[in-house]
């Protein structure tokens, strides 16, 4: 079995939904940890408040949740507690600085 196989709650959204992050965090190419381990690897760093694009989301086999995300053209996973949703003062803050 391969570990995503052990994970639970997979959802597709119908449509992305717009999330910033909350503190600098690691994308990572499993649902592993908030680390890097054996299985997980961190495939970018993310700087807080950055614009992500959730397109799933997934609970893995120790209970957490993650979105699959898209950021700077790579797809990857994200611990929920490192996001916030869209808000109007988000919007506001991307029209000011272009983002």
């Amino acid at each position: 079995d391969t570990y995503l196989e052990a994970c639970s709650e997979i959802t597709v959204l119908a449509e992305p939904e717009i999330r910033y992050t909350t503190r600098e965090t690691g994308l990572m190419n499993l649902p592993c940890s908030w680390t890097e381990d054996a299985r997980s690897k961190t495939l970018k760093t993310i700087p807080k408040g950055k614009k992500l694009s959730v397109t799933g989301t997934i609970r893995n086999a120790d209970d957490s949740k993650w979105y699959l995300v898209s950021y700077e053209g790579t797809e990857g996973y994200l611990f929920t507690g490192d996001s916030k949703p869209e808000s109007w003062f988000t919007r506001f803050q991307a029209l000011i600085t272009g983002e």
